[in-house]
Order: structure tokens, then C-alpha cells, then sequence
């Protein structure tokens, strides 16, 4: 999840009702892009000249990253587990039966009402296992409008609105953010192959709709890449305009033989046209690819420094993969293989600065959801990780229960703020047990023993399944992500479940 912030005047916050941001399920939530609210609170963040969202972010951000503002997680002891309504189900589509898996999230303000709304990416592909239904399902991007009331009579979703992407390739992932400088959220689309049992058919690429304040969009500009594509992130890598990176997909016509570890980053000339810029081959195997991409400051030597940088979790070896950013587009390879000497199987990660400073970290989980490893930036493109469980003072946190590691799915992790203590937290979905695991921020320092708080208690488990089932069922989320519904100013939970199409909201009750 990503806070999108173009200047002091168009800030945002995800504590008041702004008006202009975006966030991906993709994208980390850096809380470096607060530059406008640093500056303002370099200036005093109460000054009128300030917008109250950014005065707001300037608060967090005095708490977060100026030194010695925090207490040690260990001075401040056990912080509060937020609770959770019970999940509300909505339908992903308006395509009914023929409707695609959902995969990708995404929020941000599109019709500017001062309430964020939802974007889904339905796939053709059961991107679990590669395959596609007979005959094939229909890909689509679908808008849902969020009312703002999401008390327990109201629907808070409008019925979705089905943006028609391609005939044959599948929306794997979505984000938003302002491309073209006119002051309204654009909609970026990752795409994979169609059909990748089928070396005739299928399109892939990047697929941008330019907004205009009302919620409506359609397929302005399509850039092919060379392989199919999933992983997605939009950040500004080189100036102002927000560029695009993409990570190769790994449900491709020659999965098995050959991987698609390939990244591409493509420039924005700030009028919202990309260009390829740059394109990286991990060096993995024939088996492997990066299964999505995030992004934060990693690398704070020259000339990286203050520059966004990207991490890879790849699928088929045991490492992840860091590309620091040189400035000119041009990024370095830098891997980090697994310390713990185990095959991780990687299919999320999310970026952010989980402790104070300015180094960005990452989180990454395994394909069932059992294990989660939180992996701390050294400031020089690599990472640091204790393999010890978190029980012991290490960085592997084994989140799941019972029989929620026996189905080998695709388990997603996102970063937000969950309890409104201003450090981040993390969420990160069960698909066996449709469930969500949250780890609250403790934001202590990485030689610290508590940087996430979480125990094998129910308090930490949140289910995304509705009481009683039925029609309303949830099967298997895939992705999560925390936004704030209802401006409450706590972060809610929405799920992407592939198994029954549909997306489960659970609304923060702090």
C-alpha cells in the first residue's frame, strides 16, 4: 500500500478525509513520501498554511522518524489489538457466473466524495495453479464506490462497475495514482497471458485509464511488455510524475521449462505517456520469477540516496531480490538469499519503514500464509533477518493455526495502520482458514525483541468469513490490504477471496 503525495497542497492521510490519494495492494506504504508534512513540520506543523491532512502526517511523522520521539517497545509494553465487525461480503463483478478470480487491490478517492473506493482486479487465470476454466472466464477491472456509511445497516459498496480491459489477456494487479498532473487518480492495470496453457493466444502489458474525478474509466494507453506481468508498484523513482514497475508473472506458456524473472520499469513524462526505462533479469532459475514487487528507500549510499528503490519476493528459489535505484532509471541487482537456508516459496511483500530512521524494510510470506518474515533495510541495498521465531527475539513470525498451512495457495501481506498508535502494522491473509493475521508495529528497533506484536490468540485472527455462510460465503483470500473505510481514522481490512469471487470487508471497531 502506497500513500501518494504530490505536494503539500494535494497530501494526503489516512487519519482525515483527503481528497486526493491512491493506494495499491502492490505498493509499500512508505511513509517517506510524507516530504510535504516533514517540510511543514520543519516550518511548525500547526501553521494555517499547512493543509490539515498534511498537518496531520506531520504529527505521524514526528512520532515515526524523528529520533528519540519513540519509546522502546520494550519501555512501552503491550500495545492495543484492534477489533474487528464481522466480515460483510460484496461481489467483485457485475459478471456474474462468468466473472473472474479476484486478485489485485486497490484503493484511492476516484470520485473525490472524500471516501475511498476499491478497485479489483479479476483474472481469467486461477493464478493459484496457472489454469483456466472451460470455457474461460471474463477479465475485468471493476470500480466499487464506497458511500462513506458502513454502519451495520448500510451496504457501504455501490454495486461494482466492470471496466472492460481485453479479451484475452488477465488483470492480475491494480494501483492508483495521479500520471498525467491533472489532479485526479488514474487507474494502472498489470496484465499476465490470457491463457497460458495456449502459446496462440493471450496479450499481456500495462494498461493505464485516465480519471477525471467521477469514477469512470476506460483503457486510455496499453504499453506491451516482452513477457507477461503481475507484480506492480507506481512510484516517482526519477522526479515528480509517478513511474511504473512491474515483476514478471509466473503463469506463463513455458512455466516448468523456462521462468520469467524479468522487472521492467517504464518513465512517465509527467503527461501520464511511460516509456520502457529500464529492464532487469533476476538470475534465477528456469523454474522462477519475482511473484510481485514493492518499493521503498532501501539504499541510502550515493547516488541512491533519497532515491526509491524495489524488492522482489521470488518463486522457485529461496531469495528475494533488491534493485537499488542509481537515478536515470538505471537500478542494480542486488540479491539476498535466504539466511535460514529454507526455500521460503515467497508470494507477497510489502515495504515500509517499520522502525524509526529512514531506511526502508520489507515483509514477505509464504504461499500458505503459515510464515511470515519481516526483513529490516542496513541502508546499503541489502537486509537484515534473525531466523529465530519472534517468541525469541527474532524475525519469523509463524502466524498460522491449525490446519491453515495445508492448502499451498497464494497468501498475500500488506502494511497500514490498524490501532492509531502511528507505527506501522502488518496484515497478512490465511487462505486455508479465510482468515486475516495482524501484527501490530511496535516500532522498535531491529536489535530490539519486540518490533511486532503478536501472540496465537484469537485476538490476532481475523476472520473474513460472514456468521452463518451460505450465499455470502468467503474461500480463500488472496491479497488484503488496510484502508479506512469509513474515516474513522483506523485502518479496515478488505480481502480479494478467489475461491467464492468475492471481497470481504471487516470493519476496524476502535
Amino acid at each position: 500500500m502506497l500513500l501518494m503525495v504530490r505536494r503539500c497542497r494535494r497530501s494526503v492521510s489516512l487519519f482525515g478525509r483527503s481528497r486526493k490519494y491512491g493506494t495499491g495492494i502492490a505498493l509499500s506504504l512508505s511513509l517517506s513520501l510524507s516530504n510535504c508534512a516533514r517540510s511543514c513540520a520543519a516550518r511548525g506543523f500547526l501553521r494555517r498554511s499547512c493543509p490539515r491532512s498534511a498537518r496531520r502526517i506531520a504529527l505521524s511523522f514526528l512520532g515515526l522518524a524523528v529520533g528519540g520521539a519513540i519509546p522502546s517497545a520494550e519501555v512501552r509494553g503491550s500495545e492495543t489489538v484492534p477489533t474487528f465487525s464481522n466480515a460483510v461480503v460484496f461481489t467483485a463483478t457485475g459478471l456474474g457466473s462468468d466473472a473472474g478470480y479476484p486478485f489485485g487491490l486497490a484503493s484511492g478517492d476516484v470520485n473525490e466524495d472524500g471516501y475511498p473506493d476499491l478497485a479489483v482486479a479479476n483474472s481469467s487465470v486461477n493464478i493459484t495453479n496457472c489454469n483456466i476454466d472451460d470455457p474461460p472466464l471474463t477479465p475485468s477491472v471493476s470500480i466499487l464506490i464506497n458511500s462513506g456509511d458502513w454502519s451495520p445497516t448500510s451496504n457501504g459498496f455501490e454495486a461494482p462497475i466492470d471496466i472492460d480491459v481485453c479479451a484475452d489477456c488477465s488483470p492480475n494487479e491494480v494501483a492508483f495514482a495521479d500520471l498525467d498532473g491533472d489532479g485526479h487518480l488514474d487507474l494502472v492495470i498489470s496484465a499476465g497471458d490470457g491463457d497460458p496453457d495456449d502459446d496462440e493466444v493471450g496479450s499481456w502489458g500495462i494498461y493505464v485509464c485516465f480519471g477525471d474525478g467521477t469514477g469512470d474509466f476506460q483503457v486510455d494507453a496499453v504499453y506491451e511488455t516482452a513477457t507477461p506481468i503481475r507484480g506492480l508498484v507506481v512510484q516517482q523513482f526519477s522526479g515528480s510524475a509517478f513511474d511504473v514497475a512491474v515483476a514478471g508473472d509466473d503463469c506463463h506458456d513455458d512455466r516448468g521449462t523456462v521462468g520469467n524473472d524479468k522487472v521492467y520499469v517504464y518513465s512517465n513524462n509527467g503527461s501520464g505517456v511511460l516509456t520502457p526505462a529500464d529492464s532487469d533479469d533476476l538470475g534465477m532459475g528456469d523454474y522462477s520469477s519475482a511473484f510481485d514487487i514493492a518499493s521503498a528507500h532501501f539504499d541510502n549510499d550515493s547516488p541512491s540516496n533519497g532515491l526509491y528503490d524495489l524488492v522482489t519476493c521470488n518463486v522457485g528459489d529461496d531469495e528475494s531480490s533488491e534493485l537499488t535505484n542509481n537515478g536515470g532509471y538505471d537500478f542494480d541487482l542486488d540479491d539476498y538469499p535466504d539466511p535460514c537456508s529454507v526455500t521460503w516459496g515467497w508470494t507477497d511483500v510489502t515495504a515500509g519503514t517499520f522502525n524509526p530512521g529512514t531506511v526502508g524494510d520489507a515483509a514477505v510470506i509464504d504461499s500458505s500464509g503459515g510464515e511470515l518474515r519481516v526483513l529490516y533495510g542496513d541502508g546499503h541495498g541489502g537486509f537484515t533477518h534473525d531466523c529465530d521465531p519472534h517468541t525469541a527475539g527474532g524475525d519469523k513470525y509463524v502466524i498460522a493455526h491449525g490446519n491453515c498451512t495445508t492448502a499451498d495457495i497464494v497468501a498475500g501481506v500488506t502494511t497500514g495502520l490498524l490501532n492509531g498508535n502511528q507505527r506501522l502494522d502488518l496484515a497478512a491473509t490465511l487462505p486455508a482458514c479465510t482468515e486475516v493475521a495482524i501484527l501490530i508495529g511496535l516500532g522498535g528497533l531491529p536489535s530490539l525483541s519486540n518490533k511486532f506484536q503478536f501472540d496465537t490468540g484469537g485476538s490476532y485472527w481475523i476472520s473474513a468469513e460472514p456468521p452463518g455462510g451460505g450465499e455470502d460465503e468467503a474461500l480463500y483470500p488472496v491479497r488484503v490490504i488496510i484502508v479506512d473505510l469509513d474515516q474513522d481514522g483506523n485502518g479496515d481490512l478488505v480481502t480479494a477471496n478467489q475461491g467464492s469471487a468475492n471481497i470481504s470487508v471487516m470493519i476496524n471497531q476502535m
